[in-house]
């Protein structure tokens, strides 16, 4: 049983709309796996009998007592996606401490993507992948339209392994992004505070469960939800990435 948040503008896992996720809920469903959308009430926490909680790409900043049961939900064990983007935080500072990341300004360009005949720099292709064992073996190019980067804090309890990494020759872009062309006809500008490449746009955590029925915990946070919309979930290796996701994080 996988739950959606909803409630605040996040995508729908069986919208038809570009931005919902309406076709890959489509493809868990073949598969055996129940979705539903979770929208949280006064006093509300998430059902025991969720195997994993996601949160897809929120429009409107969260309510802070969603925002604490998200955080109590961690500190109970339960496995969790992030689909994150790049602007306001949406009042997920917290989420974002409790899982050791967080969010970097800007928006990630890449040059690597001409290579792959990419006009737009914010989208970024990946074609190299850690050995995780998510991506281990995985040799499709995935894309990523316009991602946030993933700064991890030290000193964390989590595991964290990368899973996609950008080329050295991105950036985290502050400031308007040229609609055609390719990241040539805009320049990195630390003055700006942009960080430079590589940079991590998705991460695995995992841990010690601190529910006595789980061994492991497990969580993924990807800087893009795109990825896996009905708009973009046809290019490349996206479908079968975000199949392999949800594979590892119900186990």
């Amino acid at each position: 049983l996988v739950a959606f948040l909803s409630g605040d503008g996040e995508r729908k896992p069986d919208g038809k709309a570009n931005a919902d996720l309406g076709n890959f809920g489509a493809l868990l469903a073949a598969q055996g796996v129940r979705t539903l959308e979770l929208t949280f009430t006064a006093g509300m926490h998430v059902p025991e009998n969720v195997d994993v909680l996601v949160l897809a790409s929120p429009q409107v900043a969260l309510a802070s007592p969603v925002v604490a049961e998200l955080d109590d939900y961690l500190a109970r064990g339960g496995n969790f996606l992030w689909l994150a983007e790049p602007g306001a935080a949406m009042g997920l500072d917290p989420l974002a401490k409790a899982l050791s990341l967080r969010l970097l300004d800007g928006t990630v360009v890449d040059g690597a993507g001409a290579a792959f005949g990419i006009g737009d720099p914010s989208f970024v292709a990946i074609s190299k992948y850690s050995s995780d064992p998510i991506t281990r073996d995985f040799t499709l190019t995935t894309l990523f339209p316009q991602a946030v980067a993933l700064g991890v804090v030290s000193g964390t309890d989590w595991n964290v392994q990368s899973l996609l990494r950008t080329s050295a020759k991105s950036w985290t872009r502050i400031g308007p992004i040229p609609q055609q062309g390719d990241a040539s006809t805009i320049a990195y500008d630390a003055g700006k505070g942009e960080i430079p490449g590589p940079l991590d746009i998705g991460v695995a955590l995992s841990r010690l469960s601190p529910s006595p029925a789980k061994s492991e915990q497990r969580v993924v946070a990807i800087g893009d939800g795109d990825f896996l919309s009905n708009a973009f979930l046809g290019n490349g290796g996206n479908r079968e990435f975000g199949q392999r996701v949800f594979d590892w994080l119900l186990q």
